[in-house]
């Protein structure tokens, strides 16, 4: 599976909103690594007030397509390995 590029136009949902960009930053790292391009987005003015982010959330989107395969990825709690990918050589 590639992940698709970060200019994609699809339209966006929430997927999740995070008390910090920690958290959001890796939920986003989850779903890239199972291909699910995803974008973190926060109003804390530019990184300078980082306390805004317990207030307004930091919040993970992905594309509505994709909407379904991060939730499954999530609450399957097994992210797909790299090597299932990979054809035997047999």
């Amino acid at each position: 599976m590639t992940e698709k590029p970060a200019g994609d136009d699809a339209p966006k949902a929430v997927f999740r909103t995070f008390n910090t960009r920690a958290e959001a930053d890796l939920v986003s790292n989850v779903l890239a690594g199972a291909g699910i391009a995803s974008f973190v987005a926060s109003d804390d003015c530019g990184a300078i007030d980082p306390a805004l982010s317990f207030v307004r959330g930091v919040k993970v989107l992905v594309a509505q397509e994709d909407f379904e395969s991060a939730e499954a990825l999530l609450e399957d709690g097994d992210p797909p390995s790299p090597e299932a990918d990979v054809p035997s050589e047999s």
